[in-house]
């Protein structure tokens, strides 16, 4: 039971990592289209 909580654990942390660099290289292409303020608004209003 403890080796599945912790394979668990894992994976939640490599999941949020993978959305947050998944996030960060959709706003780096999004600033020539929209600027800074459209890409932080885009970010926080659709998380991936």
């Amino acid at each position: 039971m403890q080796a599945r909580a912790l394979f668990i654990a894992i994976l939640s942390v490599f999941g949020a990592m993978c959305a947050i660099q998944f996030g960060a290289s959709f706003a780096k292409q999004l600033f020539p289209l929209v600027g800074p303020v459209g890409t932080s608004a885009l970010r926080v209003g659709f998380p991936p």
